[in-house]
């Protein structure tokens, strides 16, 4: 499991540097979604942690 996610960290970073060079967009765009998809599981993580800790 651990290496899919390096694997989709590392493409992401990969298609950021393609997407700089052929649509002359910032190559900071990999890191701010790469931020973003890290953010959505925490908070994702967190919620369900709350929902399934009030079934209980």
């Amino acid at each position: 499991m651990e290496r899919a996610h390096l694997g989709l960290f590392a493409a992401i970073a990969m298609g950021s540097l393609q997407l700089a060079l052929q649509r002359q967009l910032d190559s900071s765009l990999g890191g701010v979604i790469q931020g973003l998809l890290v953010l959505s599981v925490l908070i994702t993580q967190g919620l369900q942690a709350r929902l399934f800790k009030r079934k209980s």
